[in-house]
């Protein structure tokens, strides 16, 4: 079974600036994974960079552009800085 971890970003699911899609649309169609973990900052306080719509969005455009029956799941990541791994990793790896 392939798994997807991915972290969602400003181009997901595709790029306002090129129209190209992003990097995990195009992973899902090389790899073509099962299940699909979608890793956004969460909208709050102080947070310099929320992906949590761009996720939605991705899971929507995998599901109507590329395979309806991958399971995906969005997980929200409450930070601050989407730049400060030192953050992110230990909080990916509780969730």
């Amino acid at each position: 079974m392939n798994i997807l971890l991915s972290f969602v970003g400003e181009q997901d699911p595709y790029s306002d600036k090129t129209g190209e899609e992003g990097s995990i649309v195009t992973l899902c169609r090389y790899i073509m994974p099962q299940v699909i973990y979608l890793f956004p900052t969460a909208t709050g306080f102080k947070v310099k960079s929320e992906t949590q719509t761009r996720a939605v969005d991705t899971q929507t455009w995998i599901t109507s552009e590329i395979n309806s029956n991958i399971q995906i799941f969005i997980r929200p990541l409450p930070i601050d800085d989407p730049t400060d791994y030192s953050l992110i990793l230990p909080l990916a790896r509780r969730v």
